[in-house]
């Protein structure tokens, strides 16, 4: 996971959303499964600012906790995935940090088969400056908080119609604040034990509260149409249908929009994913992405912007886990073109993971990522490629030792954006859980 900074004392904001969710989880759920990883581990870098003159090394002494919890019962259903750690710098010229991501679902069931109230929350750390690297001086801290009720109906026993409300509340660092209200409903129909059929109508306003430049308030506005058919191993979906964004200043963007989601199983070790999409959207509903809610409403991007943009995307992951190695291989395609700046970009990329048990005790992981990124309107691409590889040691049961190393390359084709980035690691920590 990308490493996330948080800086909670500055702005309370920032973690507003965990502290609303967690001690609400802990204290309603009655079983609940925890994994939890803490350790220490010391970085050198060659040059930790990502430059391609001019490279400075720095080590980084990091203490470091890892958290997942869930729990599935008739009051709550919920689950948190974390990562913290402090970054403290041996050199004084990069201030020490604390980073991580920490994400939040909560279902809260206020009447069984009836209401639902939801709670979302991420925070994480984004670029602020999209055409540079992700360095300590070129991030910010972000959070999206979602929290809405849900009410349901089944008027028949193939339909069910649903009604939801959702306040949402996107947070950056640097500006660009917004806050969201969204209203929808979704009525389902079960056409046969395999297909389903569910129409979709919802409504967006958008309001900036705090921002570094000027942008405009506006409403989107959507109706959609999907089919579901469940295969013996998998499932297919489609998705189709039109959405409106109406800025504040009276100017219109129409646009239909399509998805196609394809998961399958073809043996017990095998997974494949594949999702393909098209349509308007902006970066305030990019990340958090619940599982066909009646409103959606993630928000946050790779970088801070409050632009508008036509989204066209293909990603697809097969994970093969054998009997001694394990395997996973994926692919992407974007392209974004954004009605106000001249970031319009197409990006590809491939990855590939490995991991594989030398002993009982030394486990090996080894990964590879390459991505082309083609901004079009300034003439520019980045090619990147970055690989690591990790051995892992177990001293008993749970405690272990590892280390590692990593390389980075960019190549670009503007004046003083490439660079080479070496980094090797130590570590030792304890893990327990179920």
């Amino acid at each position: 996971m990308r490493p996330l900074t948080f800086e909670p004392v500055r702005d309370g904001r920032s973690l507003r959303g965990v502290l609303l969710v967690a001690p609400l989880l802990v204290a309603v759920s009655v079983s609940a499964q925890t994994n939890v990883e803490i350790g220490f581990r010391l970085e050198n870098s060659d040059n930790i600012d990502l430059t391609e003159t001019n490279e400075q090394t720095n080590t980084l002494s990091v203490p470091y906790i890892d958290l997942a919890w869930q729990t599935d019962s008739r009051a709550l259903t919920a689950r948190i995935d974390g990562n913290l750690e402090y970054q403290s710098y041996s050199d004084d010229r990069n201030e020490d940090d604390i980073v991580g991501e920490i994400s939040a679902i909560a279902d809260v069931h206020l009447i069984e088969d009836r209401l639902d109230f939801n709670i979302e929350n991420r925070f994480q750390q984004v670029r602020f400056e999209e055409l540079d690297p992700e360095t300590p001086e070129n991030t910010e801290d972000t959070n999206t908080f979602v929290m809405g009720p849900e009410l349901w109906f089944n008027p028949s026993p193939v339909d069910r119609l649903s009604f939801g409300v959702r306040y949402g509340n996107t947070y950056f660092e640097r500006g660009n604040d917004s806050e969201r209200w969204a209203y929808g409903t979704v009525w389902s129909h079960r056409l046969s034990t395999l297909n389903e059929m569910a129409l979709n109508v919802q409504r967006q306003e958008v309001e900036f509260t705090e921002f570094s430049g000027d942008p405009l308030d506006y409403t989107i506005d959507e109706i959609g149409l999907g089919f579901t058919h469940r295969l013996a191993r998998g499932e297919v979906s489609l998705t189709g249908g039109g959405r409106r964004i109406e800025q504040k200043n009276g100017n219109e963007l129409q646009r239909g929009f399509a998805r196609f989601d394809w998961s399958y199983t073809p043996t017990r070790r095998t997974e494949f994913d594949m999702r393909a999409e098209t349509g308007l959207t902006d970066s305030g509903v990019r990340l958090l992405g619940r599982n066909e809610p009646t409103v959606e409403l993630p928000a946050s991007d790779a970088f801070n912007s409050d632009d508008i943009l036509i989204l066209s995307e293909v990603q697809s992951q097969v994970v093969r886990r054998g009997a001694k190695l394990d395997v996973t291989l994926g692919g992407r395609a974007t392209d974004e073109d954004f009605a106000t700046s001249n970031r319009d970009r197409e990006s590809y990329g491939v990855n590939l993971g490995l991991e594989y048990p030398l002993t009982p005790v030394d486990r090996l992981d080894w990964s590879i990522r390459g991505a082309r990124t083609d901004y079009l309107q300034i003439n520019r691409r980045d090619d990147d490629v970055l690989t690591a590889i990790r051995l892992r040691h177990l001293m008993g049961r749970n405690l272990f030792v590892e280390g590692g190393y990593r390389f980075w390359t960019r190549d670009s084709s503007n004046d003083g954006s490439s660079f080479d980035e070496n980094r090797v690691f130590a570590a030792v920590g304890y893990r327990w859980g179920e």
